[in-house]
């Protein structure tokens, strides 16, 4: 194993929660890790008893183990494989031919829920297979995908468009200068709106709009102004309409009782947007002219174009805060147009509930709901930044950033079982 870690900067994925140890049931920390080598094999590591604050490199050095590549790389569908939904697109081992773009990996920081199964594995190829679907109907509102990154046969990760502005929009929930001149409320609701009538046209709804899943894009240029598009990412959730899902939406921005795809789902979403929106550029009118904050904000897609940042993965945000109950009433009554979901049956592979025709969301759904109700409890009360990604700190609430602690990069830190990405 021959693995070069000599800053927090070279793990791939630095995570912590809670776990309950002991005879009284005491809740102790317990901090994990990945590391990708050149060939982007994986190494795990797990410490009970150590927070993020705390731990050092020699003992991340010291606990790493390879991670088995049938639990989180699926293989490269062979021709012919599939489903029926046809073969998926193989992106060109030289990403600099594509110019910007960024590679998704699997969500690292839920190894720990998942070992000895395959479903991070799983999920990557069936995002991959939304994608590919999706690419042969582009928007200029929805990401571009560019292929599966297909090592030894396996899928390590999907190519997507990369951003020069790389800030999803969840970050001006704490950093609204750095969006300066970025929020055109009005052009940013109805680009999203293009986008998921254009899904839905499809027949398919994204079941996870929110904040965290939105980049700004340079659109346009009028009287010296430059205008920016929404794009909508993250496609892990994205189904046909009626399609069991696997992972649920973001706590607070859908609509909590449907385990099935369903264009609710985004309407509730888009409807709880609008007002957070106003809250946002709300408080940026505040700050108007106040000195612009020392704090840098975190990036989502960044210049993948060297063999530093190809490490990055995707950033797991703390769920986006709603804009209030009276919004979220509002956004109950969305349109309900569309036919109501078909009865589940056996065929989903989810047991039946006893008089009645729904059933319980998939155990992975359902733990990152839970977990995401406790997240802030279980942290000690302190709302945390969640990334997988080097560059990134903590996110607000007074406490000194891990950089400041360490005199090095702030690893990233990542609450138990967030919401995941895929």
């Amino acid at each position: 194993m021959d693995l070069e870690i000599n800053s927090f900067s070279d793990l791939a994925c630095l995570s912590q929660d809670t776990v309950k140890s002991g005879p009284g049931d005491e809740k102790i920390p317990r901090t994990s890790f990945v590391v990708l080598d050149a060939d982007d094999n994986a190494y795990f590591g797990i410490k009970l008893g150590t927070t993020i604050g705390d731990i050092t490199l020699d003992q991340i050095r010291g606990s790493l183990q390879p991670l088995p590549e049938g639990e989180i790389y699926a293989l490269f569908p062979r021709e012919g494989e599939g489903g029926g939904e046809g073969g998926l697109t193989v992106a060109p081992d030289d990403l600099r031919c594509i110019g910007h773009h960024y590679i998704k990996r699997p969500a690292w920081h839920n190894y720990v829920d998942f070992m000895g199964g395959d479903d991070l594995a799983q999920f990557i190829l069936q995002e991959a297979r939304t994608m590919e679907v999706l690419s042969q109907h582009p928007h200029p509102n929805i990401i571009r995908y560019h292929g599966c990154r297909v090592k030894r046969g396996r899928i390590i990760g999907l190519v997507v468009e990369g951003f020069e502005f790389e800030k999803d929009l969840l970050v001006a929930e704490d950093y609204p200068e750095f969006f300066r001149g970025k929020l055109d409320k009005a052009f940013i609701m109805s680009g999203l709106r293009s986008a998921l009538d254009h899904l839905h046209s499809l027949g398919w709804a994204h079941n996870d709009l929110n904040p965290a899943n939105i980049m700004l894009k340079p659109d346009y240029e009028e009287g010296g102004i430059q205008h920016y598009k929404p794009v909508l990412i993250d496609f892990g959730s994205c189904q046909p309409f009626g399609k069991m899902l696997l992972s649920a939406g973001t706590q607070g921005w859908c609509k909590e009782e449907m385990p099935r795809s369903d264009k609710r789902n985004d309407d509730f979403g888009l409807a709880l947007l609008g007002p957070w929106l106003d809250n946002v550029i709300g408080e940026l009118e505040k700050r108007d002219g106040a000195p612009p904050s020392k704090a840098q904000p975190p990036s989502r897609y960044g210049d993948v174009t060297s063999p530093e940042a190809e490490q990055r993965h995707d950033l797991v945000p703390a769920p986006p805060k709603t804009p209030g109950d009276e919004a979220v009433r509002e956004a109950e009554e969305c349109d309900d147009s569309h036919p109501p979901d078909s009865p589940i049956t056996e065929e989903d592979g989810m047991p039946l509930v006893e008089g009645g025709n729904t059933a319980p969301l998939p155990s992975a759904a359902a733990t990152a709901r839970d977990a995401l109700s406790s997240a802030t409890e279980e942290s000690g009360g302190i709302a945390l930044w969640s990334w997988t990604a080097p560059r990134v700190g903590i996110r607000e609430h007074g406490i000194r950033e891990v950089e400041e602690r360490k005199g090095t990069i702030a690893p990233p830190c990542v609450l138990p079982n967030a919401d995941a990405v895929l």
